[in-house]
């Protein structure tokens, strides 16, 4: 399968707690992307986000907009992520059948990185 790799920036974060009681606190937010690198384009997503005790977990939808290797289109990927003491877990996954334009059948999955300076990447493992 084909490999994309870049970086991207989260350019707004629009958070709120919406429940905060013992054992944990929740909350949402709506966030919008740009990625560079074999993707370019943008995004939109929607998290539900949990903090309990140092462990934190999030599940979210994302919208992504622009060009993967010059074909152009936009598909939606589902996160899910648990990060505790006992190691961390993300999946981010093409949702089935979400693909347009030129992206439309498109399958995959996301691993994303986060350098200690803060940077965001990505490499996107996918078949059209």
């Amino acid at each position: 399968m084909p490999e994309a790799k870049g970086t991207y920036s989260i350019n707004s974060w629009e958070g709120e707690t919406y429940e905060e009681s013992e054992g944990a606190v929740l909350s949402r937010a709506s966030l919008t992307k740009t990625f560079e690198g074999d993707f370019h384009g943008t995004s939109s997503a929607e998290l539900l986000l949990a903090e309990a005790q140092g462990s934190q977990a999030y599940v979210g939808m994302e919208r992504i907009d622009g060009s993967l290797n010059g074909v152009d289109g936009t598909f939606v990927v589902q996160h899910a992520a648990v990060s505790s003491k006992d190691g961390d877990r993300l999946t981010v996954t093409v949702v089935p059948d979400s693909g347009t334009g030129g992206l439309a059948g498109l399958t995959g999955t996301m691993d994303i990185s986060v350098d200690a300076a803060g940077g965001h990447s990505y490499s996107f493992t996918y078949s059209l």
